[in-house]
């Protein structure tokens, strides 16, 4: 009689390591670049609220708002993909215009990055453009889908 062959082969165990490494590799960095995404989304949903609070305080008021009159600072302490954001109003009488900088950390890739907010008013709509800084860029590829073609 013949004996029955049990388990798997050095070999056969050796091709399918070799695969699993093969597939690892390929999709690890891919994995790594949507978490970073993540991060950037998370960071970028934080803003929307700000973006809604300047709005509201340029209605109000008639000039768009710095950090102290929004008191931002103890807001974004806590915030885990965000180190600064700076609101840098430009309130004089020919260019009404708010620019929201946001600084970045949390990740190797997103340490210090910055990116910018520019509101735009065109008969009282107010519509925020993003641009990606020239100083500390964030990659393209990580950049909202809102920031990207602008």
């Amino acid at each position: 009689m013949l004996a029955s062959k049990k388990g798997f082969s050095l070999l056969e165990l050796l091709i399918v390591f070799i695969i699993i490494g093969i597939l690892s590799a390929a999709t690890i960095p891919s994995y790594q670049r949507h978490i970073i995404k993540a991060k950037v989304l998370d960071a970028m949903t934080f803003v929307n609220s700000i973006k809604i609070a300047t709005t509201d305080f340029y209605f109000q008021h008639g000039f768009w708002p710095n950090n102290n009159q929004l008191d931002l600072n103890k807001n974004i302490n806590n915030h885990a993909y965000i180190k600064h954001i700076v609101l840098s109003p430009n309130n004089t009488n020919d260019r009404h215009e708010e620019n929201i900088l946001i600084t970045f950390k949390g990740d190797s890739k997103l340490e210090n990055k910055l990116l910018i907010l520019n509101s735009n008013i065109d008969n009282y709509h107010i519509t925020w453009i993003c641009k990606p800084s020239d100083i500390n860029k964030l990659d393209n590829e990580l950049l909202p889908a809102s920031c990207k073609n602008k």
